[in-house]
């Protein structure tokens, strides 16, 4: 029988322990917009559809569409647009709760899947958002920005149906764009003090 001296222990002890830091990395990285850093579509189809499956609690998905990216990236740039997607993610990340989930579904659009709030709460957190969102003032090119987004909800359930759910919430989000003053689609743009 071949027993293992001490340093070939500590070797393996210390090889082990590399081996799952990196398999915890890599999982993270599979479940990770690459962009923004917050979670990614598929790993947001995944939770939503456990929760659907197991949450005994109500549930929220909010759907969030940047507003004029495409005029910013059209008139100022991609990096500028790039910026504006970063600071996005940055403030709906700070704004989530440690249970919600929030992820990148792709361009300018994001989701959060929120717990521990009640459906009658969700008015008063859009609002919220929306006034944090609209006091980030972008300075590109000697101009001042603002951006608007719209967001769209749907109330969920256990044994609810994860892509009604979705689909709910992004055609709320469209009927919010929709109602919005057309100026809202674009940035409101003026001179940098």
């Amino acid at each position: 029988m071949n027993f293992l001296d001490k340093n070939e222990l500590q070797r393996l002890r210390r090889e082990n322990e590399r081996l799952r830091c990196e398999i915890i990395s890599l999982k993270q990285a599979l479940n990770q917009d690459d962009f923004t850093l917050t979670h990614n579509r598929k790993y947001f189809l995944e939770l939503l559809e456990d929760t659907c499956r197991n949450c005994n609690d109500p549930f929220s998905i909010l759907f969030i569409d940047v507003d004029g990216l495409k005029f910013v990236n059209d008139n100022f740039g991609h990096a500028a647009g790039d910026e504006i997607l970063l600071q996005v993610a940055h403030m709906l990340s700070a704004a989530v709760g440690k249970r919600d989930i929030l992820a990148r579904m792709g361009g300018d659009e994001f989701a959060i899947l929120m717990h521990d709030v009640g459906h009658r709460d969700n008015a008063r957190l859009v609002e919220g958002l929306l006034e944090n969102i609209y006091a980030i003032d972008f300075q590109i090119d000697n101009m001042q920005m603002s951006i608007t987004v719209s967001i769209g909800i749907s109330n969920g359930y256990k044994g609810a149906k994860p892509e009604q759910l979705l689909a709910e919430a992004d055609l709320n989000m469209y009927h919010h764009k929709k109602h919005k003053n057309i100026n809202d689609n674009q940035p409101a743009i003026g001179a940098a003090s």
